[in-house]
């Protein structure tokens, strides 16, 4: 049954009342005849037709999810928790029982993976050995998306976790999200605008490099976040045809084992490198040629404000300076920003300071190093009062204000620089672990 109808909604409120208060069994009894999931913290979601075992169990996935019916439900429930509308309804896992939880000692290991699609607008067909083809008809909204269902069972935080896969695809849209869930229902996530040709694009990603998606997110000042659901989804650009079959082939997608250093020194690799927006001008870039080197080779092109950004949890409260390696390929103007996770509603961002300089060309082969002082940033808007958190920094890019196509420069770091007793190997702050376990 689809609640279509007076007397439909009448019952579907009741249960909202009931689970608004916290009744859940009551909720589950007015809606016995509606379909009934659960949300992360244990409600039960109605919308139509039974789907639950005798025990109470989730069975299907509700197929009417795009009718009007399912976007006033997702929208009062929405209202009752800091929930994103669909979350509740790809929720497939049943909550762990009360006071009980994954051992945090427990061992990192594998955790299988199995992509489902978005009914009525894609499909997923899953070809063995971690390898899918997903593939759904092009929309006005440029975007589509495939995941796996929510975990709660999963030790450890994010960062003790890295996500691998390789790429390819066709259609009109040429563009791919990363993208993961905590257990508040925020996305993590990073915009890559390449990974639908016909050349396939390998990436080894560690989860604690996804940002926060949503700026209004920022105010992230919970313990490391924990991994609940994986979402993988092709994006077309603002003039991207709307039309179309779009397909992606995803081979060797699996979640292992990661380093568990939330907040380590930000190393340039490519596999990090992400549009922030639609605007975002990110230059042509590749791995450095030198053997055993980690690094970017970035190739400038004749458009302002071009930039790469990297983003973690960092912790650097101990911080004296910032340490940016360099190989310079000709002289360039350079700028570093700095941008922590407060927010504020007359604001876009957190608080962002920034400084600049000129670098004369390198030697050949020889990496520099720019030692920027904390004292000598200032803000990168002169309207914006907030002090820079060094508890709290999420995002360091270098940006290049007035490139030319003739420059070229490798980059390999930005690290904290700090007196040696206040820095642990990994290069974090003493007293401000990068993880809940090392």
């Amino acid at each position: 049954m689809v609640i279509s109808n007076v007397n439909g909604e009448i019952t579907l409120l009741a249960g909202l009342a009931a689970l608004a208060i916290g009744d859940h069994a009551r909720a589950a009894n007015l809606l016995n005849t509606g379909v009934a999931l659960q949300t992360s913290d244990g409600g039960v979601l109605a919308i139509a037709g039974p789907v639950m075992t005798p025990q109470g169990d989730p069975l299907l996935y509700p197929q009417n999810q795009r009718t009007v019916e399912y976007g006033y439900t997702a929208l009062l429930l929405a209202a009752l928790a800091r929930r994103s509308p669909l979350a509740p309804l790809i929720d497939l896992a049943t909550e762990l029982p009360a006071g009980v939880a994954p051992p945090r000692d427990a061992m990192t290991t594998p955790l299988p993976l199995a992509l489902l699609s978005d009914p009525c607008m894609s499909t997923a067909a899953f070809t063995g050995g971690g390898d899918f083809i997903l593939s759904g008809q092009a929309r006005n909204e440029r975007w589509l998306r495939w995941y796996t269902a929510v975990r709660h069972d999963v030790p450890g935080p994010a960062a003790c976790y890295a996500v691998s896969y390789g790429l390819s695809g066709s259609g009109p849209w040429t563009g791919h999200q990363l993208k993961i869930a905590d257990a508040r229902g925020d996305n993590h996530g990073l915009t890559f605008p390449t990974g639908l040709g016909p050349d396939a694009v390998n990436r080894r990603l560690n989860l604690s490099w996804l940002g926060l998606f949503w700026p209004r997110d920022l105010d992230d000042t919970d313990p490391p976040f924990e991994l609940g659901q994986l979402e993988l989804v092709a994006t077309g650009a603002p003039d991207a045809p709307p039309t179309g079959m779009i397909q992606m082939q995803v081979t060797g997608l699996q979640i292992g084992p990661g380093d568990c250093l939330e907040g380590s020194p930000g190393i340039m690799v490519i596999d990090r490198m992400s549009l922030e927006g639609a605007d975002d001008r990110l230059p042509r870039l590749s791995p450095v040629a030198s053997s055993g080197q980690p690094g970017l080779e970035v190739e400038l092109a004749d458009t302002a404000w071009q930039r790469v950004v990297i983003q973690d949890r960092w912790q650097w409260p101990c911080a004296t300076e910032l340490v940016v390696r360099y190989r310079a390929r000709s002289a360039m103007e350079l700028q570093i920003v700095v941008e922590d996770s407060n927010s504020d509603p007359a604001f876009v961002t957190g608080a962002r300071w920034f400084t600049d300089t000129m670098v004369e060309m390198s030697a050949a082969d020889a990496w520099q190093e720019w030692r920027i002082p904390v004292e000598s940033l200032r803000r990168f808007d002169e309207a914006d009062p907030r002090a820079l958190d060094w508890t709290r920094i999420r995002k360091l890019a270098v940006a290049f204000p007035r490139p030319s196509s003739s420059q070229r420069i490798d980059l390999q770091s930005i690290e904290a620089g700090a007196p040696a007793d206040r820095l642990d190997a990994s290069g974090v702050c003493l007293g401000k672990t990068a993880s809940r376990r090392r």
